[in-house]
C-alpha cells in the first residue's frame, strides 16, 4: 500500500493535480511545436521542389559556350609529379590560346601536394589586357575543377605595348593520390 500522509500532500492537497495538469499542457505544447516544425519544413521542401522543377523546364543551352564542360572533375595523374605536369599544361594551354607569352613557369612546393590534397602552379606571363577574362574563364570554368588562387596584374610594362599585361597567376587543383 502507498502512503498518502505526507505532510506535503495534506497541507496542499491540489498540487497534484496541479503538477498532472502542468505536464498535460507541457505535452501539448511540445506536440504543437513539433507539428509546427514539421508543416514548415514541408513547406520548405515544396518551396524547393517547385524551384527545381522551374530549373529543370528551363530551356538547354544551344551554344557549345554554355554546354557542361567535359573531363574529369581532379587532376589526373599516377604521381603528384605527374598531376603537376598535366595542370602546368593546362594553365599553358589556357593562356596561349588566349595569346599569351609565357615568361616563366614553376610548380609550388616542387610537386608534393598540400596536406589538402591540392596541387599549385604559377605562371608569369604578358598578354594583351582584353584577353586576361578569356584566360580566367577558361581556367575556372573548365575541367578539371581548377582555382585562381593569386591574380597579379602590372598594366603598360613595354611603353611600346602599352595594352599588354605582365600577370603572375597562381592556380590550383585537387588531385586525388594514385588515381589515374
Amino acid at each position: 500500500m502507498i502512503k498518502t500522509n505526507s505532510p506535503l500532500l495534506i497541507r496542499y492537497p491540489t498540487l497534484p493535480l496541479a503538477l498532472y495538469c502542468a505536464m498535460i499542457v507541457g505535452c501539448a505544447l511540445t506536440t504543437a511545436f513539433s507539428i509546427t516544425h514539421v508543416v514548415e519544413q514541408y513547406g520548405i521542401y515544396g518551396e524547393s521542389l517547385s524551384r527545381l522543377t522551374r530549373l529543370q523546364q528551363r530551356p538547354a543551352a544551344t551554344s557549345d559556350a554554355r554546354a557542361a564542360p567535359r573531363g574529369e572533375s581532379f587532376l589526373e595523374g599516377n604521381t603528384a609529379t605527374v598531376a603537376s605536369a598535366a595542370l602546368l599544361q593546362r594553365v599553358t594551354a589556357a593562356v596561349s590560346s588566349a595569346g599569351g607569352i609565357i615568361i616563366s613557369s614553376e610548380v609550388e612546393q616542387g610537386g608534393v601536394p598540400s596536406k589538402d590534397g591540392y596541387l599549385k602552379v604559377v605562371t608569369n606571363f604578358e598578354m594583351p589586357q582584353a584577353s586576361l577574362q578569356r584566360v580566367l574563364h577558361d581556367l575556372e570554368a573548365g575541367m578539371p575543377f581548377l582555382f585562381v588562387e593569386q591574380l597579379l596584374v602590372q598594366t603598360g610594362v613595354n611603353s611600346a605595348k602599352s595594352a599588354q599585361l605582365r600577370v603572375r597567376l597562381a592556380v590550383s587543383g585537387f588531385w586525388i593520390a594514385g588515381r589515374r
